[in-house]
């Protein structure tokens, strides 16, 4: 069976954490866990918006203890844990020979990647091999291309962040869980939909369209959050997707899910 390709909006740790986005974590829980258990991959590849690379090299991180990334939201937080299974050299051998270019760490996973598989497979029966991102786009959109073949092999592909992502705005609203979200967050969020939902010439044609959203901009103040989808279209077979959830947190952090087709 080919492996799909997911774009998964992670939110903020301390939110999902401590469980006040119920929204998000049934979906995660629910829908999501289920789907990605019947299709019973023999790993994901997870790249989260929390891991850039210095240099355009790819690193594959090789441990699969978890990182604690993140502030001291609430008492407590740090005694969260989540164990999945140790990605061992006959997982990594196949990401290695299709990148090509790499190199290895001992990092562990960031909440970008473990909360999200926290929920989604909660018993870490599911093996995660982290790849780190690029700030370059022609290089990411080459990551996703390279990565695509494993599809049939196996691996599912996970690209985390979001799809907006405007955490100045978002800390004006830190104690609101759900609020009114700003036209300027919808207006780019409906019109994202609308360019995923057709054909793309090209994963770099459609990161030239999603730039002309006169939102852009504001969704984005850094692109980080955004760039992982650009693997995920890269690795897709059609450059195209349908969204699959969505739900809002903080007002302007979006928490759409994509599945790639």
């Amino acid at each position: 069976m080919i492996q799909p390709v997911f774009f998964i909006s992670h939110g903020a740790p301390g939110v999902i954490l401590n469980g006040m986005d119920k929204n998000t974590i049934k979906y995660w829980s629910n829908e999501l866990s289920t789907t990605i258990n019947k299709l019973s991959p023999k790993a994901v590849i997870f790249l989260s918006a929390h891991w850039f690379s210095e240099k355009n090299v790819p690193i594959i991180n090789n441990n699969s203890k978890i990182i604690y990334d993140f502030g001291d939201f609430f008492k407590g937080i740090y005694d969260i844990n989540y164990n999945t299974i140790p990605v061992t050299n006959d997982l990594i051998d196949p990401v290695k020979n299709t990148l090509l270019d790499y190199k290895i760490e001992k990092r562990g996973l960031d909440h970008g990647t473990w909360i999200p598989m926290k929920f989604i497979d909660p018993n870490g029966k599911i093996p995660i091999i982290q790849i780190s991102l690029s700030c370059d786009p022609d290089k990411l959109i080459d990551i996703g291309q390279k990565l695509k073949p494993l599809r049939e092999k196996g691996y599912l592909i996970i690209a985390s962040g979001g799809t907006v992502h405007n955490l100045k705005h978002a800390f004006s609203n830190i104690d609101k869980v759900e609020t009114s979200v700003p036209k300027w967050a919808l207006d780019f969020d409906s019109q994202l939909d609308v360019l995923l939902s057709r054909d793309s010439l090209s994963p770099k044609h459609f990161y030239e369209n999603v730039k002309k959203i006169p939102s852009y901009s504001i969704a984005h103040p850094e692109p980080h959050h955004f760039l992982p989808i650009l693997v995920a279209i890269s690795a897709s077979d059609k450059f195209k997707a349908k969204k699959i959830h969505s739900g809002w947190v903080h007002s302007s952090l979006s928490m759409s899910i994509y599945e790639f087709l």
